[in-house]
């Protein structure tokens, strides 16, 4: 294990299978995140920002879709060095974990090439395009910078104004959460057909029951969606980023869904 910053504390930020992986190759002394203070992650002490000394080292390890408030949270606890994990990838890329979507979208890009290229091509707009550029600068490079100008609004990632729906729309929720993405999707459009609600997650799940309890023809499927039937280790504790993960504490069912 190597000790990056000597004689300095030094925390990782967020409870995530990024910090879990970091805390294997390089010397922490606990884990920041406000809304689990006072419990262990992975042996470490987790604490909330408020009791961080400003000498401190915080690295971010929140990344996708949250990583940018992170980067708030962490810059107004005024400690007097902070790194996000593209930092340390980019200044120790020898021994620094490279995040798994990285790796996927790597191998993607490089494998499937023709594909890529005609998604590029069949973009007509500037705006979509320099979104695609965005995108893909952050998912090869884990550097949040790339998503500067974009906010995190779950509530508005599915269904904006280009959106048109009608009463005969069948709605697939794969990886359903709490059901906030079904129940925005009855908002916009109450005369829908039936909704298929998809969540590995039993506590999820029971969440999403409660949240949509007022909804009608909705079928809840205890299992998550895959290209192939498996088991595989589940990580629950993610929130709306809960995923299949080798720290993962739950084993799910995950079966292939296909469409006619």
């Amino acid at each position: 294990m190597i000790n990056l910053f000597e004689g300095k504390t030094t925390y990782l930020f967020g409870c995530n299978d990024h910090s879990a992986d970091l805390c294997k190759v390089i010397k922490a002394d606990g884990i920041i995140d406000d809304f689990k203070a006072g419990s262990h992650f992975n042996g470490l002490p987790v604490l909330h920002g408020d009791e961080i000394a400003p000498e401190s080292v915080v690295i971010n390890c929140v990344l996708m879709a949250k990583g940018r408030l992170a980067r708030k949270r962490i810059d107004s606890l005024a400690c007097e060095t902070t790194y996000d994990y593209s930092d340390l990838l980019e200044k120790f890329p020898e021994f620094i974990p490279v995040p798994q979507f990285m790796r996927d979208t790597l191998y993607d890009r490089k494998n499937k090439s023709d594909k890529w290229k005609y998604l590029e091509k069949v973009l007509s707009d500037e705006k979509s395009k320099k979104v695609l550029d965005d995108l893909v600068c952050f998912r090869t490079s884990a550097n949040l910078s790339a998503l500067n100008k974009y906010e995190f609004i779950p509530e508005q990632q599915y269904f904006d104004e280009l959106v048109n729906l009608s009463h005969e729309e069948v709605f697939v929720d794969c990886g359903g959460f709490d059901g906030d993405t079904t129940e925005q999707f009855a908002k916009k459009n109450p005369v829908y057909q039936r909704v298929y609600l998809f969540e590995p997650s039993p506590l999820n799940l029971k969440k999403a029951r409660a949240r949509l309890s007022g909804l009608n023809n909705i079928e809840f499927i205890e299992k998550g969606v895959s290209d192939q039937s498996a088991v595989a280790s589940f990580n629950a504790a993610g929130g709306s980023a809960s995923a299949i993960s080798e720290h993962g504490s739950e084993e799910e069912i995950f079966f292939p869904l296909k469409f006619k």
